[in-house]
């Protein structure tokens, strides 16, 4: 069955690892009509564990997201000099890590046990073999890709839909090797790009925070648009307050692409951070992220060294329900001729 289908209105709140998705807010956005989402990303297979049973207490169907692992390692030296770049910076010394995989074996078996009705993946495509287990459980699988090519391999694999993410979008953007470079497209180009590829359901994602843009999206051949900043402020989202606070300050006026804090491209509001870091960034997911971890936490009030990730669309967020901005998007109309 095609869970696109069912939604009452055509939005799908996204994944937002490292806090901001908790169950109250898959299940107040499921609850109002659209498709709510928990991320498994960061978590210990124990909490994803309880974010997966406490979301199934709260709504009937939702999305369970997961990290694909990295295909491409950083290279070490590389590591050791950014390493050394946020001692100097930060005056606080800085640990090279070892790679994991997000317990990836085990959120996967977790999903088989729990069965959320759509599971989607982020940073690559998973084994086919992964893909074709979950289907078996009746859970319908989405693949998040940045181009044509993603998108065509993606559905090649077993994807039953797919979330097509433009660079405009908050957070990390999804592209399948972490080295490649990306290429900025706005969304209903990308849209239109995928559509001309692949015949299987779209979520349009990326820097939408208007019903005007989401309808444009629509329009583009999408069955859904995906919204992640514009529920960072929602009532239910476990958004850190410097963070939150940040979005609707008028503080901060622009966004910027940057590896700094995770060694993954991602989009976030520009800072101290990010400037003093611009010239040292590498291409280095997940080490990155450990290595800033203790520097964020240390500064968890202070939005100037926080990673505030947000799409271009951020101006646009307010301080209100789940509910509030589900209704906003009421209105949207989808062309069911598309996919």
């Amino acid at each position: 069955m095609d869970v696109l289908d069912t939604l009452s209105v055509p939005i799908m709140c996204a994944p937002m690892a490292g806090g901001p998705s908790t169950p109250e807010l898959a299940a107040a956005v499921t609850n109002a009509g659209g498709l709510g989402s928990i991320a498994a990303g960061y978590l210990s297979p124990e909490d994803f564990e309880q974010s997966l049973a406490q979301t199934r207490a709260l709504t009937d169907t939702f999305n369970a997201n997961l990290f694909v692992p990295e295909t491409v390692r950083p290279d070490t030296d590389d590591l050791k000099r950014y390493a050394s770049a946020l001692e100097r910076e930060f005056g606080e010394a800085v640990d090279v890590p070892e790679f994991n995989d997000d317990h990836f074996s085990d959120k996967i078996d977790l999903v088989l046990e729990h069965t959320p009705e759509v599971v989607t993946f982020t940073f690559g495509l998973p084994d086919t073999a992964v893909i074709r287990r979950i289907k078996s459980a009746d859970c319908y699988v989405g693949v998040t890709v940045t181009n044509s090519v993603e998108a065509v391999g993606s559905v090649e694999a077993g994807a039953d839909f797919l979330i097509v993410q433009s660079t405009d979008a908050g957070g990390h953007l999804s592209v399948h090797r972490q080295d490649r470079a990306v290429t900025q497209t706005v969304l209903p180009d990308l849209i239109q790009e995928v559509r001309r590829k692949v015949s299987v359901p779209l979520i349009a994602a990326g820097g939408i925070g208007t019903v005007r843009q989401a309808q444009q999206a629509l329009d583009a051949g999408a069955q859904a648009v995906s919204l992640g900043t514009r529920f960072l402020t929602a009532a239910e989202a476990g958004t850190k307050p410097a963070h939150a606070d940040a979005l609707v300050s008028g503080e901060f006026t622009r966004t910027v692409q940057t590896r700094a804090f995770s060694g993954r491209i991602a989009r976030g509001l520009a800072n101290t951070f990010t400037s003093a870091m611009e010239a040292d960034q590498i291409v280095g997911y997940p080490h990155v992220h450990y290595m800033t971890s203790p520097i964020r936490k240390a500064h968890a009030h202070d939005p100037q060294m926080l990673n505030l990730w947000a799409g271009t669309g951020f101006a646009h967020c307010a301080t209100q329900s789940a509910a509030d901005i589900v209704r906003e998007f009421s209105a949207l109309r989808v062309d069911r001729t598309h996919g």
